[in-house]
């Protein structure tokens, strides 16, 4: 019985363990090599390296990723995203459907003309000027922006309420897609981009796509009559259906619209029809409303009051509790009237209703004024305003005597010295 040699053993054992991990590894489908000329399997989809993952790649459930282009050699998806691909995917998410047939001379028997004639008859998307649609052209991000914007029905919204300053330092004021890029921002669409840049001619790839899509289409999106608003609360309740009504908290960044102009939380008005746009959490992104307008006076009463009240003051007077409202009014007028110039005494007379003593301070205060200013006795300033004729005749009759005496004297002395 020959003895096995470990030194030519171990070759062997090696190149059985390794060709039976292959082997295993591709479930059978890896030929040998030389065997029979067969291709190699192809790179599964999923071979996207994690660190290259501009869009959230991993936010995307399995079927989003077998919709990504195929991978190339070294694992990243590097094939732009076309205006074909663009128009299934809007016409997807947001369920457009073709009215007619699309009016573009080179989509005939594409893949994707039902898809085009849907985002082009909802004016999600354009053709050009000659006539085409160009589905095979790449899409750039702002195209992408703009195109999802319309599609959640706000273009017309993005244009009229743009950001006043740019949030992207390469999207100015004056960039074409600068307002829908603003209310994209707005909306929380774009959680892949960190920096200031947003690079709005940069091809855009599926998976980028299809994530600003499906956050866009996620969106709560809410149609029917305010219930009840809480303005220091930030918060309204918007009916839906019969029993069940909805709220939403409002902050600083909330755009709401009523009757086409920018406006407060305070101007909705239960009953009006709003169209509310919200993220998961219930933060109101957008609202939409329209109802009857007031008349000017009270419109004007209303601006004038949330200027002057503060927020406990319109607490109470939502809350209709008229004691505390005033209450809380006169203390914010007793400190305006202060600002003013108004003497303390003054302004509490004033907030009583104290004419009499308003009266007698304004009095006090302008005897002071004028008898700094002309140089009188403070009596007969006091005298003339109160219509004291006799104390005032006796003051004025000391006045003059004083000086005829002042004057008398000094001439008589002039020439008693000259002698």
């Amino acid at each position: 019985m020959k003895r096995l040699n470990i030194k030519w053993a171990l070759p062997v054992i090696a190149a059985v363990l390794l060709g039976g991990g292959a082997l295993v590894a591709t479930g059978g489908l890896l030929p040998a090599a030389g065997a029979g000329g067969s291709e190699p399997a192809e790179a599964p989809t999923e071979a996207i390296r994690a660190d290259a993952d501009p869009a959230g790649l991993g936010a995307l459930d399995e079927p989003a990723r077998q919709d990504l282009p195929t991978a190339g050699a070294d694992g990243l998806t590097r094939r732009p995203l076309t205006r074909g691909e663009l128009a299934q995917m809007l016409a997807e998410a947001f369920n457009l459907e073709p009215s007619g047939v699309a009016p573009f001379t080179d989509v005939r028997g594409h893949e994707a003309e039902d898809a085009i004639a849907a985002v082009t008859a909802a004016g999600v998307m354009d053709g050009w000027f000659d006539g085409t649609f160009r589905p095979r052209q790449t899409v750039g991000r702002a195209e992408l922006t703009v195109a999802v914007v319309r599609a959640l029905g706000l273009g017309e919204t993005a244009e009229a309420f743009p950001y006043e300053k740019p949030v992207f330092r390469d999207v100015p004021a004056h960039h074409h897609a600068y307002a829908a890029i603003s209310m994209a921002h707005r909306l929380g669409l774009y959680p892949f981009h960190v920096s200031s840049f947003f690079a709005p001619d940069e091809p855009v790839q599926a998976a980028e796509a299809q994530h600003l899509i499906r956050t866009a289409a996620a969106l709560e999106r809410l149609s029917g009559p305010v219930a009840q608003v809480n303005a220091p609360a930030r918060t309204v309740a918007v009916q839906e259906g019969e029993r069940r009504t909805v709220s939403y908290t409002a902050d600083e960044t909330t755009l709401i619209v009523r009757n086409g102009a920018a406006a407060s939380l305070a101007a909705l008005q239960p009953g009006d029809q709003v169209e509310v746009y919200a993220d998961a959490s219930g933060r109101l992104l957008v609202a939409l409303a329209t109802g009857p307008e007031e008349p000017a006076v009270v419109s004007e009463a209303k601006r004038v009051l949330r200027e002057l009240a503060t927020p406990e003051q319109l607490s109470a007077i939502i809350a209709r509790d008229w004691d505390q409202a005033a209450a809380e009014l006169k203390v914010g007028l007793y400190n305006q009237l202060l600002e003013a110039g108004v003497t303390p005494e003054e302004a509490a007379a004033l907030l009583e209703q104290d004419w009499a003593a308003v009266e007698e301070h304004g009095k006090e205060r302008l005897t002071v004024i004028l008898a700094e200013r002309f140089e009188l006795e403070p009596d007969l300033i006091r005298a003339v305003l109160d219509q004291d004729w006799e104390t005032a005749m006796s003051y004025v009759e000391a006045e003059v005597l004083e000086y005829v005496l002042n004057t008398l004297l000094g001439t008589g002395s002039a020439p008693a010295a000259a002698s």
